[in-house]
């Protein structure tokens, strides 16, 4: 376990830092009339420590087919926005008091601003991805909006306490893999018309982005708080049946925290004992196997794209986020 968790620097980001950087310009000057209060707390969701990784693969995939660097630039403001808009309604849903070792929005104000302050994000999002000059831009991020939070409705309302492999991978997608999808077939949008690379990037995004769920939740069970900037077992705390605990829970069905979990008496109390059964079970190794399988298929997806620098980045990031430690 020790061996796998080493997160490597994401040497992927060096050759965009400026192009990153000019994200984060944009982004602040769309928000440059907000209210002064108000943008302080949006400076600390958008700019503390957050891992840039679906506007890194706007810019690498833009970067790689050749794409209008301004452009490129305007989506993964816009993708950003759209991110950080659903972190700040997602927190304020479950309860979370930190992200990257930071207070939340809805700590710091009510929850009526708390929600308004997501909208306000959601719509400069939409504003920006309307005016990128590419007819699908607009309808794909729409589209993703809707997937997104339909699957935070089902989130709430359908799928907690429920072990079922198939639902879970519905969730995921529709929270997290939606938006990387989104990233990699919007950006490939912008720089070509040829469907079979299309097809290959919107596929890759999807791979990645379930890659990425998947591992946080494997962090979820055997990360630390200090490394995290956030409470391990956060899932099982609000109902939430992630991979691990969804393996384990098959794998074990005869073990005392079985019951426990399915009855829903985790919530909202510390499970340290539940999580370390599942940390000693066969369900983390497990839980790689199918993080290895969405990698595996998306380095796959890169082989349509010309031999570069580019390829060679998106290549280190699939490295990066199955190896990563928060």
């Amino acid at each position: 376990m020790e061996n796998r968790l080493t997160s490597p620097i994401p040497s992927f980001l060096a050759p965009i830092q400026e192009d990153l950087q000019l994200v984060e310009q944009q982004i602040l000057s769309e928000l440059v009339n907000c209210r002064p209060q108000v943008l302080r707390m949006i400076q600390q969701t958008l700019f503390s420590g957050g891992k840039r990784i679906r506007p890194a693969i706007v810019l690498l995939v833009g970067n790689t087919l050749g794409g209008p660097k301004d452009e490129l630039i305007r989506l993964a403001a816009a993708i950003e926005l759209l991110h950080n808009a659903t972190l700040i309604h997602d927190d304020l849903i479950d309860q979370a008091a930190l992200r990257h070792h930071q207070p939340t929005i809805h700590t710091l104000c009510s929850p009526q601003l708390t929600v308004l302050i997501g909208d306000y994000l959601f719509a400069y999002a939409a504003k920006i991805a309307a005016e990128i000059d590419n007819p699908g831009t607009a309808k794909i991020f729409a589209e993703t909006l809707i997937t997104i939070v339909d699957g935070e409705i089902t989130q709430y309302s359908d799928s907690r306490l429920k072990p079922d492999l198939s639902l879970y991978e519905k969730r995921i997608y529709q929270k997290t893999a939606s938006l990387f999808e989104a990233s990699a077939s919007i950006a490939a949008g912008l720089c070509t018309t040829d469907p079979t690379i299309r097809e290959a990037m919107r596929s890759f995004g999807n791979h990645v982005g379930m890659a990425f769920q998947m591992m946080d939740d494997v962090l979820d069970i055997i990360g630390t708080e200090s490394i995290l900037g956030k409470p391990v077992g956060s899932d099982l705390k609000q109902g939430l049946l992630n991979l691990p605990t969804i393996l384990y829970l098959k794998d074990y069905p005869d073990s005392p925290y079985t019951n426990r979990i399915l009855e829903g008496s985790c919530l909202k109390r510390d499970n340290s004992d539940v999580l370390q059964a599942i940390r000693e079970s066969s369900a983390i190794a497990k839980s790689f196997e199918k993080i290895d399988q969405h990698l595996i298929a998306s380095q796959k997806q890169l082989a349509v794209l010309p031999e570069s620098s580019g390829r060679h980045y998106l290549l280190e990031m699939v490295n990066y986020l199955s190896r990563r430690i928060h």
